[in-house]
């Protein structure tokens, strides 16, 4: 009704959007702005690969986690869900709401569900939220050597406006393309790394050493089997090498019936895949954990809590990618364009037993950190490498 929108009238909701906007288009296109009102704001990438001529940036995520009065300033307002037309979530978890817009600048949708936010996890608190923003970099070019010939030499602006509904409520690949799918994912992937991380121990206090210490002298060895088909490593660093996969473990850490070690996995000679199964010492040899449910009839004693990959170095590059994540018992599963990696079980009572870490690059080297659960602190255990 010709009455301008001026930035000091908008709603703190709104306020917010343009900020996570306006901090992610700077960087896609290589300047930068922080914003005075709400400087938590962080910028993380979103790559995808085997898409595009110039590199494998598809844009920014402009990302907050904030609470409610830093958001409203101390007033009062509607809630964020109310003022987006998402009236079901009002009064609920506080879903993350993740925002998408292409040039120039019109929010395609405030996603509270599907393929956007899929398993990131609300606030534990109801008095925070967490919101992104992405915007695509529009100028970036699809391959001309892709099978589908139609969106050879576009630019990724181009191609997300045939995408786009004729509502300009979605975004949707053809049946050939996966380029917003994978944008999707990894913009999930992002998130969770924000949201869900597991944070890596320093180990440098006193308590920590002693319980370092206690580990190696009390506990059992992570011991090496010998026979054919390999195992984990010593507590003193060693491990074990089988079909061009090196495996090598730190010693133990111990934390009441908590045991946590760091180790470091090298793949070669074109290796896909590597699975880590649990394993015990009994008297006629070393027993896995399906074997013991069907001989001895009791739930294996270990069990998996926790894998943290710190980073990923491939063989060709001297940068290594920065993972940062870890999945665990109750959130099993990660995966993006460089690697994919899993906790899973063998047995019939699914206690977690077996590690699955499948990178897409060649040759990697692998650095992380496990967490075992043991009921029982006599059992000798190792991993049998496949």
């Amino acid at each position: 009704n010709n009455v301008p929108i001026r930035k000091q009238d908008l709603l703190p909701f709104f306020n917010l959007t343009q900020e996570l906007y306006t901090t992610a288009l700077a960087k896609v296109y290589c300047s930068s702005y922080e914003s005075k009102d709400y400087p938590g704001i962080e910028l993380l990438p979103i790559n995808i690969m085997s898409y595009f001529s110039k590199s494998n940036l598809t844009g920014y995520l402009a990302f907050i986690r904030i609470k409610e009065e830093e958001l409203n300033k101390g007033n009062q307002y509607l809630t964020p869900y109310d003022y987006i037309g998402k009236f079901e979530a009002d009064g609920g978890l506080n879903e993350p709401i993740v925002m998408y817009a292409r040039d120039p600048g019109m929010v395609i949708d405030y996603a509270i569900t599907g393929p956007w936010v899929k398993n990131i996890s609300p606030p534990e608190n109801n008095n925070e939220y967490i919101f992104a923003f992405f915007v695509p970099n529009s100028e970036n070019t699809i391959r001309a050597d892709l099978k589908e010939k139609k969106y050879a030499g576009k630019k990724l602006g181009e191609y997300l406006r045939e995408c786009e509904a004729s509502d300009h409520m979605n975004w949707d690949d053809p049946a050939t393309m996966q380029i917003v799918q994978r944008i999707q994912k990894n913009t999930i992937n992002q998130i969770k790394k924000k949201t869900n991380e597991i944070q890596m121990s320093g180990f440098d206090s006193t308590a920590s050493k002693l319980s370092k210490k206690l580990g190696i002298n009390l506990l059992p060895r992570l011991v090496k089997n010998k026979s054919t088909g390999g195992s984990g490593g010593s507590g003193s660093g060693g491990g074990t090498k089988i079909r061009s996969v090196d495996f090598a473990l730190e010693s133990p850490v111990i934390n009441k019936n908590e045991i946590e070690f760091y180790f470091t996995l090298k793949m070669s000679q074109g290796i896909k895949n590597v699975i880590l199964s649990l394993m015990i010492a009994s008297e006629g040899g070393w027993i896995d954990a399906e074997a013991w449910e069907k001989e001895i009839g009791t739930v294996f004693p270990i069990s998996l809590e926790e894998l943290y990959i710190d980073f990923l170095k491939p063989n060709e590059s001297k940068e290594p990618y920065l993972v940062k994540y870890g999945c665990t018992s109750l959130n099993p599963d990660y995966s993006d364009d460089i690697l994919e990696f899993s906790i899973n079980s063998e047995t019939v009572k699914n206690t977690k037993t077996k590690i699955v870490i499948i990178p897409h690059v060649l040759n990697p080297e692998i650095v992380g950190k496990i967490k075992l659960k043991t009921k029982d602190k006599k059992y000798q255990f190792s991993f049998k490498v496949e």
